[in-house]
């Protein structure tokens, strides 16, 4: 997620720049700040103590599926509960 707090940092040319899109996924290397703005991006509610355990199911998906998790299957685990 440091994209959205810094993206000079990690970005070699701004996402207008090159005219795409910047957007935030997740997978098996996203992190509790992911896990966060993913839910705020979504309107969904993720108690705070809650996180751990939602970035632990989304990377296992990740890393199981081989790819990034889609927004419908990061809402189903949330709906679903940690």
């Amino acid at each position: 997620a440091s994209q959205f707090h810094d993206p000079p940092a990690i970005e070699p040319y701004s996402s207008e720049l090159v005219g795409a899109e910047r957007r935030l996924v997740l997978g098996k290397k996203s992190g509790l700040d992911s896990i966060r703005l993913k839910a705020e991006e979504l309107e969904l509610e993720v108690a705070e103590d809650a996180r751990p355990a939602l970035l632990a199911k989304v990377k296992a998906l990740g890393a199981r599926k081989g790819r990034l998790v889609t927004d419908a299957e990061f809402r189903s685990i949330v709906e679903k509960g940690v």
